[in-house]
């Protein structure tokens, strides 16, 4: 083990293993709420990644893969206090509250208690039956009923966050937020101003979705893959691994997926070398000159 994963070391399943990166079951994933029909490939998928050595699942509400998530749990046969796994509720997607959603998951997952629960957004409008304040407040009375382990948030910015200190705050510092999921990678190095250094300062575990964004929604000729390639042979990796690597150097914990099992395999194989400081503000430097977003795009005003 390096010390870069240590960073996030303090995550652990309830058998007390440290989480690997994670596995998504978003993005190519999600199953449309009108098809009732389990998506046996991404059950599969799900198994041969914890077979591979993952022991961290993302989930969210509004990808509907809970119920895949629950398959795929019970046909790995790996105990569940083995595993870790992260859910989020969405504002707005219906009256459900996080209450709804977290009893809800619990049974389509199988188990008694979910690892971390996230508030998928803040972006609560003037007519949802929930708001912001209710949502957090629901979340840490979930924590205290020992159904989540966790509590966090996803794709907030500085200004959401201190709203949810000053909640937490009424009940201790175990119920602040302990992880803050945003769209990370070197063509979007700050989801919000400044997010990153943030959470860093109030002891908030960074999770970055889309850690690959450059290589799989930006063109093929775009200059940082260019910058990747002497990197790929100088250290024996692929460009995928080089960006989780630079992910996790820059104290940030990757989320990613892919169908391609030997890909899943590469995915984890980032431990064994470390980028130095020049390649890594090279990357940086790159990134900031070449800006890209591919969610939330309402951030882009206060960057």
């Amino acid at each position: 083990m390096t010390t870069a994963k240590l960073f996030y070391d303090a995550f652990k399943t309830k058998s007390g293993k440290t989480i690997t990166i994670g596995t998504g079951t978003g993005t190519k994933w999600k199953r449309n709420p009108a098809d009732k029909q389990i998506n046996q490939e991404l059950v599969d998928q799900i198994v041969s990644t914890i077979n591979l050595g993952f022991n961290h699942i993302d989930t969210a509400q509004v990808y509907n893969t809970h119920e895949e998530v629950g398959a795929a749990l019970k046909k790995s046969g790996i105990a569940r206090e083995d595993l870790w796994i992260t859910d989020k509720y969405c504002p707005g997607r219906s009256d459900e509250t996080p209450t709804d959603i977290i009893d809800l998951a619990l049974e389509q997952f199988g188990t008694s208690y979910i690892d971390l629960f996230l508030i998928h957004h803040p972006f609560f409008d003037e007519d949802n039956s929930v708001t912001l304040e209710q949502a957090w407040t629901e979340l840490i009375q979930a924590k205290k009923d020992g159904k989540v382990r966790e509590i966090g948030v996803s794709n907030f910015a500085s200004v959401h966050l201190e709203k949810l200190f000053a909640i937490s705050e009424k009940y201790g510092k175990e119920y602040v937020p302990r992880v803050n999921q945003i769209e990370f990678h070197p063509f979007l190095q700050n989801q919000s101003k400044d997010i990153v250094k943030y959470c860093h300062d109030h002891n908030i575990l960074v999770e970055a979705y889309s850690p690959l964004a450059p290589l799989s929604r930006v063109g093929n000729n775009n200059p940082l893959i260019q910058y990747l390639k002497p990197l790929e042979e100088k250290y024996g990796k692929t460009a995928s691994q080089i960006l989780l690597r630079y992910t996790l150097q820059k104290q940030i914990l990757p989320i990613t997926t892919s169908s391609q099992q030997s890909r899943m395999k590469q995915s984890l194989n980032i431990y064994d070398f470390e980028l130095n400081d020049a390649e890594i503000n090279e990357i940086d430097t790159i990134g900031q000159a070449n800006p890209y977003r591919a969610f939330f795009k309402q951030y882009d005003h206060v960057l």
